[in-house]
């Protein structure tokens, strides 16, 4: 994900994701899907946090099969914005919220 110590790089940093760091948004997305199930033992298959974790993983896949891009970076903003909006009010409890 990070270029090793020492190496130069000879391009662009968007060369350089997509030669290098593309992978990450793959390990991502798993990570994402990993919770699916985790979250289902707590709240059941219908719950907020299963689908919300389902519903995250589509923009990581998209700006991994997309060129860069306006549509990668749409994909990423909504990303972001999405995690935030459930760090602090789909996957956080009453008492962690002040």
């Amino acid at each position: 994900m990070l270029p090793t110590p020492g190496t130069e790089s000879s391009g662009s940093l968007i060369d350089d994701f997509e030669g290098n760091g593309k992978l990450s948004l793959l390990l991502v997305a798993a990570y994402q899907l990993f919770w699916v199930p985790l979250n289902a033992m707590w709240d059941g298959w219908t719950g907020i946090g299963v689908w919300y974790n389902i519903a995250l993983t589509a923009p990581l896949l998209i700006a991994y099969y997309t060129r860069p891009g306006t549509l990668r970076n749409a994909a990423a903003s909504i990303y972001f914005i999405a995690l935030a909006f459930a760090l602090r009010f789909v996957w956080s409890s009453p008492v962690d919220v002040i």
